[in-house]
C-alpha cells in the first residue's frame, strides 16, 4: 500500500496533526503608523512575521527597523496596486502597463488584470526584491498586496511569473494549498488550489496549507469586542497543518486618519494583538506559532 503524502507539517519536523500558525502583519512600510504598530508587535513577539511594501514612502524606515532587528521575520509584500485616494505610490520600474492615467499604480486589481503584461509584472517583482535587498532586508518570503497576482477579478493571474521569481530567489510564497473562505475572494479561485499548488511544487516553492483572516474594513456596529470575537472564532477553527493568519495592525495617528479608510479597524487590530486574548486563544487551540523563515529554511534545505 502506498504511503500517504508527507505533509508540510511533517516536512517541518512536526506531526501531521499539529496546528501550526504563522501570524503575519501586512503593509509594513505603507506609512509611519504601520511601522509603529507592526514593529511593536514584532518586538513583543505578538506576531511572527511581516511583509514590507517596497514602493511606499515609508519603506526605508521599515527596512531600517528590519536591519536593526535581525530577529524580525520580514518578507516582501509584492505591490501592484495603490488603493488610497489621498496617498498614492508608483512602480519601481517605468512600465506603462503598471500605472493608471494619473501615473500611479491603479487602485483596483481589475485594472492590473486588464492592463498589466506578464513581462512588466515579472520585472517589477525583480525590482522590488532588489530594492529591499539593497536596503539590507533579509527577505523571508513573498506575498501579494490586495491579491493582484491571483486573478481574482477576471481569472487572469500572474501566478506563474510570481512563482518562477520565488523559485529564482528560493523564497516561499503566500498561496493556499487548500481552498478555504477568505475575505479577499482568493479561495473562490479553482486555480488557486490544486493546479497552482502543483506548479509551486514543480518549482520547489513552499506554500502554506491554508490562509485565514477576518474582514479588513470597518463592520456594522464594529467594536473591539466584535473584532476579538471574530479572531477568536477563527483561531478556534484552525485545522491541522500550516495556516498563515494575516492582519493589518496600525497605530492611530493623524496621518493614518487622513489617508486610510477603515483605519479604526486597523487600530483595533493592533490593540487586540498587543494584548493577551490572541495568545490565550492560540494556547487553548493547542497551536504552535512558527515563522516564514521556517518555511524558507525548509525550501532551501530541500533544494540541497
Amino acid at each position: 500500500m502506498a504511503s500517504a503524502p508527507v505533509t508540510l507539517a511533517e516536512r517541518l519536523g512536526y506531526s501531521a496533526e499539529d496546528v501550526l500558525v504563522i501570524i503575519n502583519a501586512d503593509d509594513f512600510g505603507m506609512n509611519h503608523s504601520a511601522n509603529l504598530g507592526i514593529s511593536s508587535l514584532l518586538a513583543e513577539r505578538r506576531i511572527s512575521s511581516a511583509t514590507l511594501m517596497p514602493p511606499c514612502a515609508w519603506a526605508p524606515e521599515a527596512a531600517q527597523i528590519s536591519r536593526e532587528n535581525p530577529g524580525f521575520d520580514v518578507g516582501l509584500h509584492f505591490t501592484l496596486t495603490s488603493e488610497w485616494a489621498a496617498y498614492r505610490w508608483r512602480p519601481l520600474t517605468a512600465a506603462a502597463s503598471l500605472v493608471d492615467d494619473s501615473g500611479y499604480m491603479p487602485p483596483k486589481i481589475l485594472h492590473v488584470e486588464q492592463h498589466a503584461t506578464g513581462e512588466d509584472v515579472r520585472a517589477e517583482l525583480h525590482a522590488q526584491v532588489a530594492h529591499l535587498r539593497g536596503l539590507g532586508v533579509d527577505i523571508s518570503h513573498i506575498d501579494n498586496h490586495m491579491g493582484s497576482v491571483y486573478g481574482i477579478a477576471t481569472g487572469r493571474s500572474f501566478l506563474r511569473e510570481t512563482l518562477e521569481t520565488c523559485a529564482e530567489y528560493h523564497l516561499p510564497f503566500r498561496l493556499p494549498r487548500y481552498a478555504e473562505t477568505t475575505p479577499d475572494g482568493l479561495a473562490e479561485l479553482e486555480q488557486s488550489t490544486a493546479e497552482v499548488a502543483r506548479l509551486a511544487d514543480s518549482l520547489g516553492v513552499v506554500i502554506p496549507d491554508r490562509l485565514a483572516t477576518v474582514a479588513f474594513h470597518n463592520q456594522p456596529e464594529d467594536s473591539p469586542a466584535k473584532l476579538e470575537a471574530e479572531w477568536t472564532e477563527l483561531i478556534e477553527n484552525l485545522k491541522p497543518g500550516v495556516t498563515e493568519i494575516y492582519l493589518h495592525p496600525f497605530v492611530e495617528t493623524s496621518e493614518l486618519r487622513a489617508s486610510v479608510r477603515s483605519w479604526e479597524r486597523r487600530v483595533m487590530e493592533h490593540a487586540l494583538f498587543a494584548g493577551d486574548a490572541i495568545g490565550n486563544a492560540l494556547e487553548r487551540r493547542g497551536a504552535r506559532v512558527i515563522t516564514w523563515r521556517d518555511l524558507r529554511d525548509l525550501q532551501r534545505g530541500e533544494r540541497g
